[in-house]
């Protein structure tokens, strides 16, 4: 990618496109910016993090994590019978 001439101290934004973007990533991001048009050529690094998350695949993944450990308290209450409590006992016996 060419980009226009940059003189000291200044700084342009620019984008490229990036083919192939992992869905899920944590890391850095290294970019490294030559000008070969000198002598010596000149070059400037830099780095910046970035986090990439799939909010829709998260929330997919926490709703049927909620249905299934719902539907397990549901299937264990039912199961297990509930308690008798003593005062009932002692009113329909009188």
């Amino acid at each position: 990618m060419r980009l226009p001439q940059i003189l000291p101290g200044q700084s342009i934004d620019f984008a490229q496109p990036w083919k192939h973007l992992p869905p899920f990533e944590i890391g850095t991001v290294h970019l490294e910016v030559s000008d070969d048009s000198v002598s010596p050529a000149v070059t400037s690094t830099a780095a910046v993090s970035l986090t990439l998350i799939p909010w829709l695949t998260v929330l997919v993944v926490l709703l049927i994590a909620s249905v299934v450990i719902a539907g397990y308290v549901i299937w264990r209450r039912r199961k297990v019978p509930q308690p008798v409590r003593h005062d009932s006992l002692k009113a329909a016996a009188r």
